[in-house]
């Protein structure tokens, strides 16, 4: 994770008041909101550019999403995980520290159910594996994220069906492009410039 660009408080300002007029991040309406994103990212050592499209600040928590966290422990150099099993009815994920495995975190459609887990209908597997995955984090991983995490239907929001481990399963290719992407979009002097910008950079995510 030290290939991460880290940026001052400065340097976060000016990003924020470029990706909040970009308008190319909905949930986002004013700079300061960017800013709040970066600066949690900041925390967990996420960059700036990868915050922007993976953390979403909920009743004052930054969540994550699923392909995020799971981007994160494998490139922590310290854990990894394997998809045990994973279906509309189960998912189950082990955890690994090194080679010893430390635990296994599973979630059903039965467990979705008692939680209320919204889109069952439509993304049973992408929601079970989200599940999974941060109940997984929370228990075996922690000091990846310096403290607990969240998915952002585990606190009452929009619920993201996270496709970036899809898009680019290789964590380590994944911050390389991350951090080539904001060197580049450090070069930008206009709004003109970001639409090849974003035809480049950014994938799609779909939003329920």
């Amino acid at each position: 994770m030290s290939n991460i660009v880290k940026v001052t408080p400065t340097e976060a300002m000016t990003l924020g008041k470029v990706f909040a007029e970009s308008g190319l991040f909905p949930d986002i309406k004013a700079a300061g909101q960017a800013v709040v994103k970066i600066m949690a990212g900041q925390e967990m050592g996420i960059g700036p550019f990868q915050a922007m499209n993976g953390i979403h600040i909920i009743q004052g928590k930054a969540t994550v999403g699923a392909g995020l966290m799971g981007a994160m422990v494998k490139g922590s150099g310290k854990y990894d995980y394997r998809v045990l099993e994973q279906s509309a009815k189960k998912c189950t994920i082990e955890f690994y520290q090194g080679k010893e495995s430390i635990g296994q975190s599973t979630f059903t459609d039965l467990d979705a159910k008692a939680a209320g887990t919204k889109n069952m209908d439509k993304y049973a597997q992408n929601m079970l594996f989200a599940r999974a995955m941060s109940n997984g984090c929370k228990w075996f991983t922690p000091d990846v994220f310096n403290g607990p995490v969240y998915t952002p239907e585990e606190l009452g929001g929009v619920e993201v069906v996270d496709t970036v481990a899809e898009v680019m399963p290789d964590p380590n290719a994944h911050f390389t492009a991350v951090n080539n992407a904001l060197n580049e979009l450090q070069s930008i002097t206009d709004i003109a410039g970001l639409a090849p910008w974003k035809a480049k950079h950014i994938a799609v995510v779909k939003v329920p």
